[in-house]
């Protein structure tokens, strides 16, 4: 009687050992360099420096090719227009902003999934959609490596977030965005 009490509390060991082994191997989580979106929200907005998120047009002749990018951060909001493939401001326009306007922002980036990324895809959007628009999402941080991510028109891309929303975030952070960028043709 004894030992068929000890066999059973051996056998129970053992398999309370497997099921803890098993939920460490096969854990939906992995770690990442860049924060994720379970990271405490505080602790994101206080390691963020800024974030930017940056429309970039279709790959065509050097003198039509047109980015459009908005950097925020906690003293101010910039829309840029570029030209060429070298960075060529051809128009700015810069906002304030507050610590705590640019906390509110990054909570709203957060809910909408922005740090979340497929990292199986390459980080490196160049080219993967050579007749559409890419967007990149790009956060800068006061220790750690920068996130970098990006989606595009012609299909999934390295943001696992909500895209479109994160767009629609950032544009509404620029007064009168859409007069702003009415002439500019990503598509031309």
């Amino acid at each position: 009687m004894r030992k068929f009490l000890i066999g059973i509390i051996i056998l129970f060991v053992l398999i309370l050992g497997l099921v803890f082994l098993a939920r460490f191997l096969f854990s939906p989580t992995s770690p990442t360099d860049t924060p994720s979106s379970n990271e405490n929200l505080e602790e994101f907005a206080d390691k963020t420096t800024q974030v930017s998120f940056t429309a970039d047009g279709a790959i065509v002749a050097l003198e039509n090719h047109r980015s459009i990018k908005i950097t925020v951060n906690e003293s101010a909001r910039k829309l840029e227009v570029i030209k060429g493939y070298q960075g060529e401001t051809i128009a700015i326009r810069e906002f304030d902003n507050t610590p705590e306007a640019f906390e509110r922002f990054l909570i709203g980036l957060n809910s909408f999934g922005y740090t979340m990324q497929d990292t199986e895809v390459p980080k490196d959007e160049r080219g993967a959609c050579p007749s559409g628009i890419s967007y990149i999402y790009q956060a800068t941080y006061t220790s750690g490596d920068p996130l970098k991510s990006w989606s595009s028109t012609c299909g999934d891309g390295r943001l696992k977030g909500k895209g479109g929303d994160i767009r629609r975030l950032f544009q509404d952070q620029i007064i009168n965005y859409d007069e702003l960028v009415a002439d500019v043709n990503l598509i031309p």
